[in-house]
């Protein structure tokens, strides 16, 4: 048996290290199957990934769940939750739907937002779109506020909070990263203070208007609804 292995002799071979599996490079050594799992492991905490699975588009690769409801919640605008984007030209999609509700009022909104970071790690842009639908005129409406901060790009998630008895949200978040995707639920269902915030302008689709009966009225138009594309 020779003394180097290639890929055309057998011999001896030397066990490559994760830090050599990933890397890339060596020809010389063998990789183990706990170096390559390792080596994966790193490559999704540090982002490496997605230049190993894409050329020129980007990935979502973690996409998380977030569930709760509140019972007498606050009016006004509201804190759902906050996420940190701590790296560059990336971003998240935030999208789900949020409930209000009194005893005489129903209404939740339907959104899908996507906000990204920029080469330098600060504010790059967003979409937005969102659908309120309501029992009436009252607007449930999602609003996102942005500052950039020393860890990164710090987004909140909130809403104009119309229902005083009950709320709830059924959310997803999809990021290039596991940190993306997290959101911190701290400020759940308290006041927000925009102060040195920056709202993210809706700049996604147009606004209509259909009925504006309330179900349950005697006008013979019960169960119509009042919407809004915004």
């Amino acid at each position: 048996m020779a003394e180097g292995a290639t890929e055309d002799d057998a011999g001896h071979v030397e066990l490559a290290t994760v830090a050599e599996t990933k890397e890339g490079t060596d020809t010389a050594r063998a990789v183990h199957p706990l170096g390559v799992r390792n080596a994966l492991v790193a490559f999704v905490a540090d982002g490496t990934v997605n230049k190993l699975v894409t050329t020129g588009e980007q990935i979502f690769q973690n996409v998380r769940r977030y569930q709760n409801s509140r019972t007498l919640p606050p009016t006004g605008l509201v804190e759902i939750g906050r996420f940190l984007i701590a790296g560059t030209s990336r971003q998240i999609d935030i999208y789900g739907r949020v409930q209000q509700q009194t005893s005489s009022r129903l209404a939740f909104t339907k959104f899908d937002a996507i906000v990204r970071t920029s080469t330098s790690n600060t504010y790059d842009g967003h979409r937005l779109r969102q659908e309120i639908v309501s029992s009436d005129t009252a607007q449930t409406r999602i609003r996102l506020f942005y500052k950039n901060v020393a860890q990164g790009l710090e987004i909140v998630l909130c809403v104009d909070s119309t229902g005083s008895q009950f709320g709830s949200y059924d959310i997803s978040v999809a990021g290039r990263t596991p940190v993306d995707a997290d959101m911190n639920r701290a400020g759940e269902y308290t006041a927000f203070n925009g102060a040195g915030y920056t709202e993210i302008t809706t700049n996604m689709g147009g606004t209509t208007h259909i009925s504006t009966n309330t179900p349950g009225s005697s006008d013979g138009n019960d169960g119509d609804m009042w919407f809004k594309y915004a």
